[in-house]
């Protein structure tokens, strides 16, 4: 004999029935959206909020590479080598020779010469390096060579005298040279330019030079020696 059921028992029925219905509609969407997901995934396509994560990634990936390090280059400066040549003439002499140099002039050039009329102990002036361009005997520049003991021992027994030699031209001062170091063969060559003789008129010249002996109240004249030369301009 079957019995009827109460209202009680419909009514649990009815609330299985709408669990179960439930549990199966979010059976259902959690598939669907399962199945979107991965269609999303394989499709490539991003997903709200993956750009951020992107450029985060990419953020951490920069700070964590290190930079390349920079080698400083060094350049290294090339002095200046510009080399200024002095020309020189020399000639050979079996005697020692020492450079003077005038003051204001004439100018000093290392040029020695065998044509001194004397001997080294007894000194000598000799004209040297001359110019004759026309042929007649007139030199439009020459040199001055003079050869002496400047140890000055007459005058000076102890060795302390400071030579040096004056030159005059038609008896007026042109220039002298510094101190000499002192010698017994000296051989001195002093060095004239052409422009210093322009100041005077074609004829002859009359060359002087004077071995002194500089001192502390009047220099004392040691020795004298004297040239004549035909001159004229260039």
């Amino acid at each position: 004999m079957s019995r009827r059921r109460g209202p009680r028992g419909r009514e649990r029925d009815t609330t299985s029935n709408q669990s179960q219905r439930i549990l199966q509609v979010v059976l259902i969407g959690a598939g669907v959206l399962f199945l979107l997901i991965g269609a999303v995934i394989a499709a490539g396509i991003n997903l709200p909020g993956t750009d951020a994560l992107s450029d985060t990634g990419d953020e951490s990936s920069s700070a964590s590479t290190p930079a390349p390090k920079q080698t400083p280059t060094t350049t290294e400066q090339v002095p200046d080598t510009t080399t200024q040549t002095t020309q020189m003439t020399t000639q050979t002499t079996t005697q020692p020779t020492e450079t003077a140099t005038p003051s204001p002039t004439p100018t000093t050039q290392t040029t020695t010469t065998t044509e001194a009329t004397r001997t080294a102990a007894s000194g000598g002036l000799s004209i040297v390096d001359t110019t004759d361009r026309n042929g007649n005997g007139y030199v439009s520049d020459f040199n001055i060579t003079v050869k002496a003991d400047t140890r000055l021992p007459d005058r000076d027994p102890d060795g302390n005298g400071d030579p040096y030699l004056s030159v005059k031209i038609n008896g007026q001062p042109f220039g002298q040279t510094d101190v000499l170091t002192p010698s017994p063969n000296g051989a001195y060559t002093i060095g004239i330019e052409p422009s210093d003789l322009q100041r005077y008129k074609q004829g002859p010249l009359q060359v002087t030079v004077q071995l002194m002996d500089k001192d502390s109240g009047q220099d004392e004249q040691i020795n004298t020696w004297t040239k004549t030369v035909k001159y004229e301009s260039e």
